[in-house]
C-alpha cells in the first residue's frame, strides 16, 4: 500500500467549509476510485489540515489528480487554502485498523 500525506493551511473561518467539501464531495468521489483504500482528514482549530490518502500503489496516487472530477473539487478548495499543499508519499509498512 501507499500513503500520500498532504498538509494544508486555511483561515480558521474557512475550516468548516473545507471540512464540508471534503465530507460531501471529495470523500464520496475518491471512495469510488480503483485502488482506493482509505482517507483521513485531520484538523486543528487554527486552520491546519493534514490529509492522508491510502491506495494500493503509488501509480494510483499519481493518477488521481489527473481525474477531471478531482480537478473540479480541487478547484473549489484551492481558493480556501493559503497556498499549495506540502506533500510526501510513503510506502505503508504496517497497517492495522480496529
Amino acid at each position: 500500500m501507499f500513503c500520500l500525506a498532504s498538509k494544508y493551511q486555511t483561515a480558521p473561518e474557512n475550516l468548516n467549509q473545507v471540512i464540508r467539501i471534503f465530507k460531501e464531495q471529495a470523500v464520496p468521489l475518491v471512495s469510488r476510485q480503483k485502488g482506493f483504500k482509505g482517507f483521513y482528514l485531520m484538523t486543528k482549530p487554527a486552520g491546519d489540515l493534514m490529509v492522508l490518502n491510502i491506495w494500493d500503489n503509488e501509480a494510483q496516487v499519481n493518477a488521481w489528480p489527473q481525474n477531471p472530477e478531482h480537478q473540479k473539487v480541487a478547484g473549489q478548495l484551492r481558493p480556501l487554502f493559503a497556498g499549495p499543499p506540502v506533500r510526501d508519499g510513503y510506502e505503508v509498512s504496517v497497517h492495522k485498523v480496529a
